[in-house]
């Protein structure tokens, strides 16, 4: 059916209506064949991107020699000619397919005017048309970057001289007037940036169309398209803004309703195993399910928002574009529901959430026996790396504690984490400034309780004969810059202290880790981290700190078949604690290890069904209920 022709009034609201109304008839008209070419392009694009990524990637580290990076090394990667080469070959990959699935929905919309073609082949005509739109997706991301350029420049600037002076840390927990500063100018910033943007995507919103039906060249269709929408840019801003906030709206509706209903159904369901199971598949793949379905509406939304808008403003296919497209048109596929569609359907619904919750629940161990790590010693209940926190994480029955050590002025090895004073004790002092004498003399508990101000800056040497006999120790060697001699002070310092086997050593500095191995190959050395590209097999190290948000089951199995242990930081929650144990951590540092302690004495309680619960309980929302079992 032929959509109606549109004279436009020149008011901003009737002309809103008549755009939603094109876009409406338009997507009621031709839904299926837009959500089957969405469905293609989606597998499309994880076809071609993931191997691509991944090839990219092994075969830039190949090229760079370096098997794996870290942290800090993945940004400095990325802006070498390797790293920058390979992002932006995996990023044109992704926008050049959201770019020629765009054109496929736009090119299925103006066939349903004349009830003409399909999706095979509106996408033939689409790729027919991918040098073009390329050229005009590369013309788009360079006006963007030449924008702002100089607004993530005067960012950057800012930052450094709002939160340049005191260690970060002092500002992430102090949180001063300066913080709140960069915040806000932050938060303007974005602000500016993104409504930047999408004024100047409003200008562009035609230029698609305009090079896929009329013929205008990628060169001229960014400038026509800014020109037919003169005065009526708000328009489009409004349409944008709308669609914008309808997704994010009823994405996060639909995601509390789901883990609404996980919260109630899973415990009603875990009376049994096979009911755990289901229960958690099931809802699993109703929140799959819905995802989808948000992103396939947001897909064809769009094009049918960018259709109405075309039309409405005298869009119209040339003949010999029309021509040429029906010339390689085809028959559309018929679906129609019936009852053996429908029991397919339903069937292969159920073993799917069988066969999800079974890979749920098949790595979930009932092993507890891990390392408690006292992270600091026991910051959480005393101030950290202080003689205090090692004697609470001692008696928690704790069997290692990690600290910190930096030199001094002097060349004195201390036990401290900051790069000065600011957090711990509200002094203005520098680490590297300070001699022993200076930076033992202040008090550093007194912020954390008053009955703590008889603590100071303890010294690696006492705290090594602190726990001598009593609990491991793990060595982080921090390194801001202004190191001496801190791997062979420490080393002399352990030997001395004859605690070698109750030492290992860990740093984020892979340099430094290199270092120690090569010093004392017989130690074990640690790589403190939190994201990692590339295999962490290969990682130069005897084992591994990670972010607990990036330790996930099969990093930690990657690990285990390289011999390597793997610890997670920081988890100060029951319920954090236990999910690291059930995907096989070697050990747990924590703020608070009496209550990583308890939680292993509880959990060696729960059933099968229970522990299934608690692994899900930060997905689905039943924290509440796990606490009461």
């Amino acid at each position: 059916m032929k959509l109606p022709s549109v004279q436009v009034p020149g008011t901003f609201r009737d002309e809103l209506k008549i755009i939603i109304r094109v876009a409406g008839t338009a997507l009621r008209q031709g839904w299926r064949q837009l959500f089957l070419a969405d469905v293609l392009f989606k597998l499309l694009t994880f076809v071609v991107l993931v191997p691509l990524a991944v090839g990219l990637l092994h075969g830039l580290l190949w090229l760079s020699g370096r098997g794996t990076l870290t942290d800090t090394d993945v940004l400095f990667f990325l802006l070498t000619p390797c790293g920058a080469v390979g992002m932006c070959l995996v990023g044109a990959a992704w926008l050049s397919i959201t770019a020629l699935e765009q054109a496929t929905l736009l090119t299925l919309l103006v066939a349903e005017e004349d009830e003409k073609g399909g999706v095979w082949s509106a996408t033939r005509w689409a790729f027919g048309h991918s040098v073009k739109v390329l050229q005009v997706m590369f013309r788009i991301i360079c006006w963007i970057v030449l924008v702002t350029a100089p607004g993530v420049l005067c960012a950057g600037l800012l930052a450094q001289r709002l939160l340049g002076k005191h260690d970060i840390n002092f500002y992430l927990a102090e949180r001063p007037p300066e913080f709140f500063a960069a915040i806000g100018i932050g938060g303007l910033l974005v602000m500016g940036f993104a409504a930047l943007v999408l004024r100047l995507f409003s200008g562009w919103f035609l230029a698609l169309p305009l090079l896929v039906f009329e013929g205008v060249s990628p060169r001229k269709s960014l400038a026509t398209s800014w020109k037919r929408l003169a005065g009526r840019h708000w328009i489009v801003v409004t349409l944008l803004g709308t669609w914008i906030t309808s997704v994010f709206l009823v994405t996060t509706m639909s995601t509390a309703c789901v883990v609404w209903v996980a919260s109630e159904l899973v415990p009603m369901a875990s009376q049994t195993l096979p009911g755990a199971i289901f229960a958690v598949g099931l809802t699993t793949l109703i929140w799959a399910c819905i995802n989808f379905v948000i992103q396939l509406l947001s897909a064809t939304v769009f094009s049918s928002l960018l259709y109405g808008a075309w039309e409405t403003y005298g869009g119209r296919a040339d003949t010999s574009q029309r021509m040429k497209f029906e010339s390689m048109s085809g028959n559309r596929p018929g679906f129609h529901w019936n009852a053996g569609t429908f029991t397919f359907v339903a069937c292969t619904s159920v073993v799917v959430a069988v066969l999800l919750g079974s890979v749920a629940t098949a790595r979930i161990p009932f092993d507890n026996t891990i390392d408690i790590i006292g992270h600091r010693g026991a910051g959480g209940v005393a101030p950290e790396n202080t003689r205090a926190a090692i004697e609470r994480a001692i008696s928690a029955g704790a069997q290692w504690v990690e600290i910190d050590v930096q030199e001094t002025a002097d060349g004195e090895v201390v036990v401290i984490h900051d790069s000065d004073l600011m957090k711990i004790a509200g002094v203005d002092l520098k680490v590297w400034d300070a001699t022993l004498e200076e930076i033992t003399a202040v008090d550093i508990g007194s912020s954390f309780d008053q009955k703590f101000h008889d603590e100071r800056v303890p010294t690696l040497r006492k705290i090594l004969d602190l726990c001598k006999g009593r609990v491991g120790i793990i060595i982080e060697l921090k390194s801001y810059g202004h190191g001496q001699m801190l791997e062979q002070r420490v080393i002399d310092l352990v030997e001395a202290s004859g605690s070698v086997d109750e030492v290992q050593c860990m740093s984020l500095k892979a340099e430094i880790v290199s270092r120690l191995k090569t010093m004392r190959p017989q130690w074990r050395v640690g790589l403190l981290l939190s994201l990692a590209v590339g295999d962490v097999r290969k990682i130069e190290a005897d084992f591994l700190a990670v972010n607990a948000r990036f330790a996930t089951s099969q990093m930690v199995q990657k690990a285990h078949e390289a011999d390597k242990l793997l610890y997670a930081w920081t988890l100060n929650d029951p319920v954090s604690v236990s999910k690291m144990v059930g995907r096989g951590v070697d050990g747990v540092i924590t703020d608070y290890p009496d209550m990583a302690r308890q939680v292993l004495v509880e959990r060696a309680k729960l059933s099968f069904v229970q522990r299934l619960l608690v692994e899900l309980a930060e997905t689905l929302g039943v924290q509440s209920r796990i606490a009461q079992q």
